[in-house]
């Protein structure tokens, strides 16, 4: 992933032209994507998971109804799919030919209502429980840690976030227009205010991409004051974009439109 950023970087004068798209044929609306470091993109299809390779074709599928639609994805670890189904607090693991190798019940280690799930590439979970504002860490074991943290206490405010990120060095809470950031150990760091809700979202190591519209920023987390513009366009009015190497995906009215080559 460090060479993801090196790329970006490169590319930092580079216009996407967004219109070079092609549309997911699907009669079933995508509800959310994500794109692993090996260009891989997988998204959900109702009650499906669809794999992507590079050049757009279906490879691989997944689909188990017993526990309704899945709510969101995280492919941080190519060889490891995480699957979050939000209404039963489950978490599916998959490995990367969308088999089945584990099942993960949050309520049964003691969470009550996760809102949001974060892979890391030591193979640690973050997750994120409204009903008590904790930020809470799931070791290589997916047991829960002694790493806990109340947001809410140290920020003195109730929040309301939106999106997740981790990395090894790195936590980013995304809400509405602010980032806060912790450290590795859940030490709050600062906040990062914004002037839009971001759409393009993306952590490595301490490199964070940002962006809505024609705002796209890169900020280095390890400095104070340290966020450029990049000359980059979005898709307006996308629900999501993740950008790899100088190409996008991205979801707009429920519809995944992948780069073409």
């Amino acid at each position: 992933m460090k060479l993801f950023f090196r790329i970006v970087i490169f590319c930092c004068f580079i216009n996407i032209n967004t219109n070079a798209q092609i549309v997911l044929d699907s009669s079933i609306a995508v509800k959310d994507f994500t794109v692993d470091m090996l260009g891989q993109c997988y998204a959900i299809r109702g009650s499906e998971i669809i794999k992507l390779d590079a050049t757009r074709n279906i490879i691989s599928t997944y689909s188990k109804k017993d526990l309704g639609n899945p709510s969101t994805l995280d492919a941080r670890d190519p060889l490891r799919l995480l699957v979050f189904y939000r209404d039963f607090g489950m978490i599916r693991i998959l490995d990367n030919q969308l088999a089945e190798q584990s099942q993960l019940d949050l309520r049964q280690l003691g969470f009550t209502d996760v809102r949001l799930i974060a892979g890391n590439d030591d193979q640690s979970i973050w997750i994120y429980d409204r009903s008590n504002a904790q930020l809470s860490k799931l070791d290589v074991r997916l047991q829960k840690s002694l790493l806990t943290v109340n947001i809410r206490q140290f920020l003195g405010k109730a929040i309301f976030p939106r999106k997740l990120e981790v990395s090894r060095s790195w936590i980013v809470l995304q809400n509405d227009k602010e980032l806060i950031l912790l450290d590795q150990y859940g030490t709050y760091a600062r906040t990062i205010p914004l002037n839009y809700s971001p759409t393009l979202f993306q952590l490595d190591g301490h490199q964070l991409l940002t962006g809505n519209g024609d705002t796209v920023e890169i900020t280095d987390l390890n400095l104070f004051d340290s966020t450029k513009k990049i000359d980059m366009m979005l898709p307006f009015e996308a629900q999501k974009a993740v950008l790899f190497k100088d190409k996008i995906w991205y979801l707009k009215d429920d519809k995944l439109f992948l780069p073409k080559d």
